[in-house]
């Protein structure tokens, strides 16, 4: 049966908000989960769980594609750490001092690539996220900032990425993010 093992319980109910769980491609039994307390790890397919000593708080998650002991996680606080030792240590960086991040995400065809979804737009890095420069221009403001809910990249190509703008639907660009073309409107069906 499943077990809460190593995270955070108390009655038998987890007690962090988790944000985000994503496996590792090249290690299918491992799993990580972003959560109110850090980022937790299991190697058994989530049967058991360690909270990893130490991580940053997380929002959002995700794992390289061919190192499972790579993962880089965001926090609210526009900043996105990465581990390349299974979460036994991490580095951090700054996307944006104003924004939360919101989603991240690896472009399959060039893992070195990062795209962040802010609630003040698209950020992109191209050196595994050791620095980030803005990749919002051409989508609306909700506000003062464009607000991402979610981004994704096209498998084939780290240079097609989509975007969820909030409140302005979905929008494409085919360029790294240096412009962007709207797709749908706010006023799409549920």
């Amino acid at each position: 049966a499943p077990s809460d093992a190593g995270l955070p319980v108390v009655g038998g109910r987890l007690q962090a908000s988790v944000y985000e769980i994503a496996f590792a491609p090249s290690v299918p039994s491992r799993v990580y989960a972003a959560t109110s307390s850090g980022v937790a790890k299991s190697d058994d397919g989530g049967v058991n769980w360690l909270m990893l000593a130490g991580s940053p708080t997380a929002a959002a998650l995700v794992v390289h594609p061919g190192d499972g002991d790579t993962l880089f996680i965001a926090s609210h606080s526009g900043r996105v750490a990465r581990s390349s030792d299974g979460g036994a240590s991490w580095s951090s960086t700054t996307v944006s001092a104003q924004a939360t991040v919101v989603d991240l995400v690896i472009a399959a065809g060039d893992p070195s690539r990062l795209y962040a979804g802010t609630t003040t737009g698209v950020f992109r890095s191209d050196d595994a996220g050791a620095t980030w420069s803005a990749a919002s221009a051409g989508l609306p403001a909700f506000g003062q900032y464009p607000h991402v809910n979610g981004v994704v990249v096209d498998h084939g190509n780290p240079n097609i990425v989509y975007a969820a703008a909030f409140g302005f639907g979905v929008h494409r660009s085919i360029d790294g993010g240096n412009s962007w073309t709207v797709l749908t409107n706010a006023s799409v069906a549920e």
